[in-house]
């Protein structure tokens, strides 16, 4: 669920930088995507930070296999599995993981990583974005990286929305979404004029912006940036 997919993450990065000079370079995952760049970003930092990975835009992630099983039994089979059984299932899937992957699926859990091992992520700063209504990863894994990477990252920027599906953010909340991903860009690539003519093509104009980025009825949105200046 993501180790294998992070070694072709890793080799195309390899290629890219073997084959090209690479000035800037940023990530974009969603899910498992998501949890990839959040796996490779603490376990390869010396490539991450060799390659110019400016930014990574981690959409829907989840921090491990565990509370991704127990996300989908809380929304799915609670009715008809009590906790105690999910407990030994969702214990059965993970050694079921371990053979067919032949590692040990413990070692891919990002909190552990962070919380136990005290391990240093690459540089680059992440952008977190989850619904907190997000029926198949959840929102308070996003919310746990960020708290937990806030230590070595303060460029990191959480966008947490009351009400999104499951990497839905750019259907439901497209305006913002979108204006959010560019700002964040800008503030490590620091290309004004870019940017700008990035979100006049996408349509977010000043107006959308002071306008609540056009919803028609208030949702409630968390938002949290040390950097405030997310202006021209």
């Amino acid at each position: 669920m993501g180790l294998f997919e992070s070694i072709d993450l890793i080799g195309a990065i390899n290629y890219l930088i073997s084959n090209n000079e690479v000035e800037t370079l940023g990530l974009f995952g969603m899910s498992m995507g998501a949890y990839i760049c959040n796996y490779v970003a603490i376990n390869h930092k010396q490539l991450l930070d060799k390659a110019n990975v400016k930014f990574i835009i981690s959409d829907s992630a989840y921090g491990s296999i565990e509370s991704l099983l127990y996300k989908n039994w809380k929304e799915r089979l609670h009715i008809l599995i009590n906790k105690k059984l999910a407990r030994k299932i969702i214990n059965k899937t993970i050694d079921l993981q371990n053979l067919a992957t032949n590692h040990d699926q413990k070692e891919l859990n990002l909190f552990d990583m962070y919380e136990n091992q005290k391990m240093i992520p690459a540089s680059a700063p992440i952008l977190f974005i989850h619904g907190c209504n997000d029926q198949i990863t959840p929102h308070t894994d996003s919310l746990r990286l960020f708290i937990n990477r806030s230590t070595y990252n303060s460029n990191d920027e959480l966008l947490i929305y009351n009400s999104c599906n499951h990497c839905f953010s750019f259907k439901e909340h497209y305006y913002q979404t979108i204006y959010r991903i560019l700002m964040f860009e800008n503030k490590i690539i620091k290309d004004n004029s870019a940017t700008k003519l990035a979100l006049d093509k996408m349509g977010i104009s000043d107006e959308i912006i002071s306008n609540n980025f056009n919803k028609i009825k208030e949702v409630s949105t968390f938002y949290f940036s040390k950097n405030k200046n997310n202006v021209f």
